[in-house]
């Protein structure tokens, strides 16, 4: 676990983290904390809610630079999507210095994408590896694609 001192005497703390959650694909240094932070101001401006989410790299190629990607289920979602984006990618640059120097003028970033899952869709992924029950969560941050691969696949899958 990752934890904070909140005070010296008396000796308090609070659990911010899993050290296996965090994403550096691109020196960004992301925390759960962050992510967490950023998502709670962005929900509470747009009057929206998470039902589940994971988020993960979206790695430079030839044809674009990099960025983070957002796969959220909401439980209820914002009217506009584009602008959730841009405050959310706002906040989380107010969360993380490093995040938003790797933001600043698109340097090795562009803007979060999020993508609106449907309702149903992290179930399915849970399912799919045998992990139902209240002891199995979905992955927050996974410093790879192969969490965000398999729930988009379930989406197109099911678009098809």
């Amino acid at each position: 676990d990752v934890t904070t001192f909140r005070s010296l005497n008396p000796f308090t703390f609070k659990i911010t983290g899993r050290t296996q959650e965090y994403i550096n694909a691109f020196g960004e240094d992301l925390l759960l904390s962050n992510v967490q932070n950023a998502l709670m101001k962005t929900n509470q401006s747009f009057d929206c809610s998470i039902r589940d989410y994971t988020v993960a790299p979206f790695y430079i190629n030839i044809e674009h630079k990099g960025r983070i990607q957002f796969a959220i289920e909401f439980s209820k979602a914002p009217a506009d999507i584009s602008a959730y984006e841009k405050l959310l990618d706002e906040n989380l640059q107010s969360e993380n210095s490093n995040y938003k120097q790797k933001r600043t003028n698109n340097l090795a970033l562009t803007t979060l994408q999020v993508i609106a899952l449907p309702k149903g869709t992290f179930y399915q992924w849970l399912s799919s590896k045998n992990k139902l029950g209240g002891q199995n969560k979905v992955p927050r941050l996974v410093n790879g694609r192969k969490v965000i691969d398999e729930v988009l696949e379930i989406t197109s899958s099911s678009q098809s």
